[in-house]
């Protein structure tokens, strides 16, 4: 039991330090436009998760109504990446294909690693397991995370947290996302509480028990 305990109390310990970052970074997000350049986003990305092979992933979404679309992936396309292929939906299946008519998107502009950038355009507004997170996000000054989710690059088990960016009481200039890969992560909390022959089962309701203090 004194394991279970020093592997929790660890597990707590880093999912707060990701909070913080989540936080820290949004708040200098703020300061840039949703077009911020690509280069600053990947450079505080890259140094935040160097030695956390828990981290899959640290998005950046941006806003875009129907009216804009067409402009934005036109902007995309221009100073991006040529061959973007439009905003996108995720299936239940985990296959990327064309969005849907709608109000309002929040698609992926940017994202750490590289070899993520295929799927950029993925309109989170409607991925599965996502969507409500998001939405809850979005009218929260508080990093909110999702429930237990298939992690679309790898197919593994993860989760992600959304920490909206702008002005309290504005339109929000986008979204940060940060993805975690829940074996990993247990498995670095195993190895930081000095137990390295620990075996883990984890439950679903036991670690969504300890995000829903972040949330």
């Amino acid at each position: 039991r004194l394991k279970a305990q020093q592997v929790a109390d660890e597990l707590q310990a880093e999912l707060r330090e990701h909070e913080r970052f989540v936080d820290t970074f949004s708040r200098a997000l703020g300061k840039e436009d949703r077009f911020m350049g690509r280069d600053r986003f990947l450079r505080t990305a890259s140094v935040y998760v160097d030695d956390r092979p828990e981290i899959v992933g640290i998005d950046w979404l941006v806003p875009v109504t129907n009216a804009e679309r067409a402009t934005f992936e036109d902007w995309v396309r221009r100073n991006v990446d040529p061959d973007f292929p439009g905003l996108r939906d995720l299936s239940t299946g985990q296959m990327l294909h064309p969005a849907g008519t709608r109000a309002l998107y929040l698609p992926m502009l940017y994202t750490w690693p590289r070899s993520r950038m295929y799927a950029r355009g993925l309109d989170f507004l409607a991925a599965p397991g996502r969507s409500e997170a998001v939405a809850r996000a979005l009218v929260s000054t508080d990093p909110v995370a999702t429930g237990a989710i298939t992690l679309f690059a790898t197919g593994s088990d993860g989760i992600a947290l959304f920490r909206v960016v702008g002005e309290p009481g504005q339109p929000p200039l986008g979204m940060l996302t940060l993805i975690l890969d829940t074996h990993t992560f247990v498995q670095q909390a195993v190895k930081r509480a000095g137990f390295p022959g620990f075996d883990v089962s984890l439950a679903d309701t036991f670690f969504l028990r300890g995000l829903g203090d972040l949330a």
